[in-house]
């Protein structure tokens, strides 16, 4: 029996080009743009976004999404050991972003700066009704800004 639910899970993640509510996927699928001149701030309201990252070998997720200043932000937190994609980003920082169905290329970028780390809690508690005292507010979590691809070229983190 697990191993029919697998091959549907694979069937539909393929089908969906992504990942699939809490599953991760492939390839992301979608209209591709480039990063838009004027930032992110459109996707404010969004509540999720898909990232892909892994190269050639494309892994992609579900995630929340701060925008700050038209600067759009993911978390990746730690509380659930099994996730790979911060650092498959860590090591190839080329990502794609997926927000509603328009695809962005993009580079992630890990905000180490305690002060914007702050401010993206405060405004993560904020959207998604956080108590500041919750368990929530206090795990490990991992921001990665979502920023322009350097000139592709032959660099392999273009």
């Amino acid at each position: 029996m697990r191993w029919i639910c697998s091959i549907l899970w694979l069937v539909l993640a393929l089908a969906c080009g992504g990942p699939v509510g809490p599953f991760p996927g492939g390839q992301l699928s979608g209209r591709e743009h480039p990063y838009p001149r004027d930032g992110f701030g459109f996707a404010a309201a969004e509540e999720r976004v898909a990232v892909e990252v892994g190269g050639n070998s494309p892994h992609s997720v579900h995630t929340w999404a701060i925008v700050l200043e038209d600067t759009l932000f993911i978390p990746a937190d730690f509380f659930n050991p099994g996730k790979r994609w911060p650092q498959l980003a860590m090591d190839d920082p080329r990502a794609r972003i997926r927000v509603v169905e328009e695809v962005y290329p993009c580079r992630l970028l890990r905000i180490e700066d305690g002060e914007l780390i702050d401010r993206l809690r405060a405004a993560t508690a904020e959207k998604y009704e956080i108590e500041p005292d919750s368990w929530a507010a206090r795990i490990e979590v991992w921001w990665f800004r979502i920023e322009r691809r350097r000139t592709p070229g032959p660099h392999p983190l273009d």
